[in-house]
This record gives structure tokens, C-alpha cells and sequence, in this order.
């Protein structure tokens, strides 16, 4: 199976834990502990969980394989949280979705549109 990585302004590094990225997949959930390896390079990413907004967690696609984390989001208004509800949603329509990933053995982070074998 084949996941994409999005890697934008949204995605970033929280320090001795991995980085935050989006992938784009078919797959009902990603489950902790797996295998995302690159087509092109020669480096592995584990799975740590999946990332979820915290103040509109009712809002994200739900996969019971999964475990979250979450960030906590403030929001200037409420024109601002429609918004990101609605990216939110136009997203996981897509199948896309936030995860936190580590390296195995490197701290390189995935790069954008990189293509991803997910280890089944």
C-alpha cells in the first residue's frame, strides 16, 4: 500500500518526539508502530499516532486501529474555526491526514510529495 507525504506550513518538528505530517492513503487508519518507508531514499519512518485539533476533535474521521495525540488550537475568532473546520474536512475527504511520524535511525524529516510504501 502506498501513502502520499504533504509536507506544507502546517507540518513541523516537535523536538525529541518526530515530525508532524500529512499523508495522503486508502487505508482505514494507520495503526501505531507502522513502517512508512521511502521509494526513493533509502530511510524508514515509524508511526507514533495520529494527529488530531483538539478544540474541534468531533469534526476529524475516526479509525478504531488508530491512537491520537493531539494539538491544542486557539482560534482569534469564529470566522477563522469555520475555516479550519472546513480545511479540516476538505482534507479527510481526500484521505488526507495528520500523523506524527519518527525516523529510524535519523531525523531526517519525509520530504514533500515524497511517495511512501506503508509496511502492512
Amino acid at each position: 500500500m502506498k501513502a502520499i507525504a504533504q509536507v506544507n506550513e502546517d507540518c513541523f518538528s516537535i523536538a525529541n518526539r518526530g515530525q508532524v505530517v500529512f499523508l495522503k492513503h486508502q487505508l482505514d487508519g494507520i495503526k501505531r508502530g507502522t513502517i512508512l518507508s521511502s521509494e526513493i531514499r533509502n530511510l524508514s519512518w515509524v508511526i507514533i499516532s495520529r494527529v488530531l485539533m483538539e478544540i474541534i476533535t468531533s469534526e476529524h474521521h475516526f479509525f478504531e486501529n488508530e491512537s491520537f495525540d493531539y494539538i491544542l488550537c486557539n482560534f482569534k475568532n469564529d470566522i477563522e474555526k469555520k475555516n479550519a473546520i472546513k480545511r479540516l474536512r476538505e482534507q479527510e475527504d481526500n484521505n488526507i491526514y495528520r500523523y506524527l511520524v519518527k525516523g529510524l535511525n535519523h531525523d531526517s524529516a519525509i520530504g514533500n510529495n515524497e511517495v511512501l510504501t506503508i509496511e502492512m
